[in-house]
């Protein structure tokens, strides 16, 4: 994988975490959830990806 997808990754992943982070401390218990569950899965699938790929 190229560092500049790489990079990328690693951005929508903060972002992501951000949104998270942000929910919890708006007291928004089911968005964090949702979105923890989210991150959980989207990276869940790159892995799958990423160990296929080898």
């Amino acid at each position: 994988m190229s560092r500049t997808r790489d990079d990328a990754y690693r951005q929508e992943v903060a972002g992501r975490h951000r949104a998270v982070i942000s929910a919890v401390q708006d007291g928004a218990d089911d968005t964090a959830r949702a979105l923890a569950e989210r991150c959980v899965q989207d990276s869940t699938a790159r892995l799958i990806t990423l160990r296929l790929a080898l």
